[in-house]
């Protein structure tokens, strides 16, 4: 170890961070602000730890992503420190399995991308189908059942021994308790049915003998839980059990932990019946105010409880050394009402109070007609924030990924270079695709039949893929929906339903021929076929999802540029093709560049200036989000990375959350200023219910 960087990381430390890296035997939490050094303190507590004589291999310190464990490696490396186990739980989990049940893993083969187990879902879901478990006219949403699915297997759904992908009746209740809370996100399947897909799922994931990292955590936990000799092996390795971010940690998470540590079982205590209630060697570092992920099975209560507890001591890092005062105080009142707020008031490292002359330039409020008018508008300002083309130091954020493929549009007009993180591109989207197809058939830019088997399946009109390859397979000239009509093994329902399509197409095509605009036939295309009506039951909801909304909006601004069907769809043809070679020359991961994040992934990153677009009602807090409490913890994030101004745009509808800034930015301005001290206590209103 490097004696003198260790006294002098410990030398600089202020007053909460000198109690954290003071910590000695016993449970304990750490709550940090954003830009409070937790990282930083998680470091000199183990320095200082070394220092005073534990050997570093009785660390164990665990994290959530490749990154963050590198990073935490790196710094110890720098204090000279080596031999600590730093790693992320997958590893561990990994680790243990190795160690005890190697024969299982011999048999199985991690499927680290999804690929085949998503393969395998499909699969399940189309034996029951065949089952007549799931009817024709339900619409199963594969990400809310892959939600399901991470629910279960981070809950501990078993324990079954010697058989993985099992179930004991004690699982199995588990499953159908979590299944009642999914029907809503599955697409509208019910417990019973969801029950079905998991067990089926299981059967062809042991026929495929593939497994992924929510199996790995599982069953790294049974094996812990079902042999107490490997168990008090794994226990004895460790003097030291640290968890970062563990605001984010799942059921399973917090279990593997809370053994390691020498605690009781939460899940399964009567498996664990002579250890203690209170882990006495667990420490977590996390803040509630950060927990985001909630939809992937986190547990942020599980923090909460535990850092409450008697016999837990609580420390906390109030002072951010990252935003102004505007700002701290800004992101301090979004959750000062919270109970999950175990922090209080975020401290900026002046100590400075606010100053109402300056909180304009902290916070900016932007409202404009549409999308694509709020996308230019943000790329403007991005601009007047980087003058000197620093773009690096501006990043552009949002709830949702449809919003940045507008400004990534904008980026590659003005052969900005950028980094986007979020996945897919405006024109590859399922909305664009399914409204274009009906303009491409009904204008005859359709020679293989592609659009027009994709005007066929949206909406759902009950054609079996029977019927279809039956149809491919005609030497008939005559046009394939008339094909497809004569199919023996269509029901007079399925006819009329593909003689509604053929009207709907003749329409369209004597508008598109009588010199319409692209915008009205797209409206045209939308009433016809009950669009709107369709995206509500495929997910099986009473609402529309507003980033579809605003997908078509945009569509349909981008249209109403266009005089004729012909001009447009070339013209977004030749865009499609040129954004990806715009995204190939200015789509960059290192030097400068702006950042176009959603907030999820903006998470632990910082910029001197944050845009904050679509903070629209039903975009944020989303309409179909986890809970209230989480978009609110988005908006606390987002807000959060910047260091010296935030700017929140919208369009259309504006969001509760825009109302509530405005109360927040008004009574700053318009309230008292008492001996140069804000009255924060005075102005501040309460967050916005949704």
């Amino acid at each position: 170890m490097d004696l003198a960087k260790i006294n002098a990381l410990l030398a600089v430390l202020n007053e909460q961070q000198a109690a954290v890296a003071a910590i000695g035997p016993g449970a304990a939490a750490v709550a940090g602000a954003p830009g409070s050094g937790k990282t930083m303190c998680l470091v000199a507590r183990l320095s200082r730890m070394v220092r005073d004589g534990l050997d570093p291999r009785y660390i164990l310190a665990m994290t959530f992503t490749k990154k963050a464990a590198a990073e935490l490696s790196e710094r110890l490396r720098g204090m000279g420190i080596n031999g600590g186990r730093v790693g992320t739980i997958h590893s561990l989990s990994m680790d243990i399995l190795l160690e005890g049940a190697g024969a299982l893993l011999a048999g199985v083969r991690l499927d680290e991308s999804g690929f085949q187990v998503q393969k395998e879902l499909h699969r399940a879901l189309g034996d029951l189908r065949r089952d007549k478990n799931i009817s024709r006219g339900q619409s199963p949403d594969i990400d809310g059942i892959k939600r399901f699915l991470t629910f279960c297997k981070s809950g501990g759904p078993c324990p079954v021994f010697g058989n993985p992908f099992g179930m004991n009746k004690e699982g199995e209740a588990f499953v159908h308790a979590t299944a009642k809370k999914f029907y809503d996100a599955s697409g509208g399947l019910h417990a019973e049915q969801l029950l079905d897909l998991y067990n089926h799922l299981e059967h062809r994931r042991a026929a495929a003998a593939i497994y992924d990292f929510d199996d790995m955590q599982l069953w790294a936990w049974q094996l812990l839980i079902a042999a107490p000799s490997t168990l008090l092996r794994w226990q004895q390795k460790y003097s030291v059990v640290l968890i970062d971010e563990a605001q984010d940690s799942s059921r399973i998470q917090w279990d593997l932990a809370r053994l390691l540590a020498q605690g009781a079982s939460r899940i399964c205590p009567e498996r664990t019946p002579n250890a203690p209630e209170i882990p006495p060697r667990l420490t977590v570092h996390g803040q509630l105010e950060q927990s985001i992920y909630s939809w992937r099975a986190a547990m942020p209560n599980w923090f909460s409880d535990f850092a409450t507890s008697e016999g837990v001591g609580l420390y906390t890092l109030p002072v951010n050394y990252r935003s102004t005062p505007e700002l701290c105080w800004l992101v301090s009142q979004i959750v000062k009402d919270k109970d999950w707020n175990l922090i209080g008031e975020v401290i900026p490292a002046s100590r400075e109070p606010v100053d109402p002359t300056k909180f304009e330039q902290a916070l900016t409020l932007m409202g404009f007609k549409d999308l694509h008018k709020e996308a230019v508008a943000v790329m403007d300002r991005a601009a007047e924030l980087a003058p000197d083309g620093n773009w690096l130091s501006v990043s552009v954020l949002s709830r949702l990924a449809m919003f940045l493929h507008l400004v990534e549009i904008e980026c590659i007009r003005r052969g900005i270079p950028y980094e986007k993180r979020a996945s897919g591109r405006f024109f590859d989207s399922v909305e664009v695709q399914d409204l274009l197809a009906y303009l491409r058939v009904a204008g005859g830019w359709d020679p293989s039949n592609k659009w027009m088997k994709r005007c066929i399946r949206v909406p759902f009109r009950y054609i079996s893929k029977i019927a279809l390859n039956w149809a491919d397979g005609q030497s008939s000239k005559r046009n394939y929906l008339n094909t497809l009509m004569s199919a023996p093994m269509l029901s007079g329902r399925q006819v009329r339903s593909l003689r509604g399509l053929e009207e709907t197409l003749e329409g369209l095509e004597r508008m598109m021929n009588a010199g319409a605009g692209p915008a009205k036939c797209i409206k045209h295309v939308l009433d016809d076929t009950g669009y709107f009506d369709w995206l509500k039951t495929e997910k099986g909801s009473v609402t529309l999802d507003a980033s579809k909304v605003a997908v078509i909006d945009h569509l349909l601004e981008l249209a109403s540029g266009y005089s004729d069907a012909t001009t447009f769809i070339s013209s977004l043809d030749q865009l499609s093709a040129g954004l990806k070679v715009g995204q190939q020359q200015m789509g960059v991961t290192e030097g400068n560049r702006l950042v176009l994040s959603t907030i999820h992934r903006a998470k632990g990153l910082e910029w001197d200036h944050v845009i904050l677009g679509n903070v629209a009602s039903g975009a944020l807090p989303w309409n179909k989000g986890f809970s209230h409490d989480e978009e609110v913890r988005l908006l606390y994030v987002a807000l959060s990375r910047a260091r010296f101004s935030t700017t929140v745009t919208w369009s259309g509808k504006k969001s509760v959350f825009v109302d509530f800034l405005q109360k927040l930015a008004g009574r700053v301005t318009d309230s008292c200023i008492d001996s140069g001290k804000r009255k924060t206590q005075d102005i501040a209103p309460s967050p916005p219910a949704v």
